[in-house]
């Protein structure tokens, strides 16, 4: 009898010819690349070239595109209702804005994916949202509205409600966008503990390079001039030994690392 194949050996998720358009512009064509469970993706790439539009496809924002994204093997565009509920309740967003409700308190804003999703005793969801916010650091001010913190405090409470459902999969859209450099790192230091304590598979959208360095993981090139994955590999492999000049450009330009 043929052994079969261990379970980490399967994609976790997994894009196939994917093509991304606004209207009837193309963006990018046959994009295809695998994500194994508990893996780090930073998708980065000059201005231009279709990061953020990937990601809405990724969750769902967008749809219908020629090509295939997969969730551990279900087709997401071909998923009926039922499973499209499903795969979604495993993601978790984190916007450039923290898209926050200014009328909600921090701690209601966290709570929302949980009333909508998983209705439970107020008790146990004030202890939930407790303990997410606490994670990021701002269980002290779950009783302020968005106005009342700062813009990185605000990035985090997004994330606090990003992970209040413990999704498999964060997507992360520009993560440092509007952060002062310490509010970035502190950002970046946070990702990481996740990703190492609860082996949450992470998809990044980044144009930042202190992220990409401190974070330290693979990278997927998207390029604008080719509409194509240029390079998917480290990227201070890929900085300091891939033979396309614009890639170590790229991942040189302000970087002494």
């Amino acid at each position: 009898m043929e052994d079969m194949p261990m379970p980490h050996t399967i994609p976790f998720l997994k894009v196939r010819n994917l093509e991304t358009r606004y209207g009837q512009r193309v963006i990018m064509r046959n994009i295809s690349f695998e994500l194994k469970k508990g893996e780090i993706c930073l998708i980065i790439g000059g201005s231009g070239c279709g990061k953020s539009t990937l990601l809405r496809y990724m969750i769902g924002l967008m749809t219908s595109p020629p090509g295939h994204i997969f969730y551990q093997g279900i087709d997401f565009a071909l998923a009926d209702p039922i499973q499209y509920e499903q795969i979604s309740q495993q993601f978790g967003v984190l916007f450039q804005s923290g898209a926050l409700w200014s009328a909600m308190t921090i701690a209601e804003n966290v709570a929302l994916p949980l009333k909508r999703h998983h209705p439970l005793h107020p008790d146990v969801m004030t202890d939930l949202v407790s303990l997410k916010l606490a994670l990021v650091g701002l269980e002290s001010y779950k009783d302020l509205y968005p106005s009342e913190i700062s813009g990185g405090m605000r990035k985090l409470a997004g994330l606090a409600r990003a992970m209040i459902l413990d999704p498999n999969i964060l997507f992360f859209d520009e993560p440092s966008a509007g952060l002062d450099p310490i509010s970035a790192r502190h950002l970046d230091d946070l990702i990481l503990n996740i990703n190492r304590s609860f082996g949450t598979t992470m998809v990044i959208v980044t144009h930042d390079l202190e992220s990409i360095f401190k974070i330290n993981s693979r990278v997927i090139f998207l390029d604008a001039e080719t509409q194509s994955i240029l390079a998917d590999g480290l990227a201070k492999e890929l900085r300091d030994h891939s033979d396309k000049e614009k890639i170590r450009k790229f991942l040189s330009f302000h970087s002494d690392r």
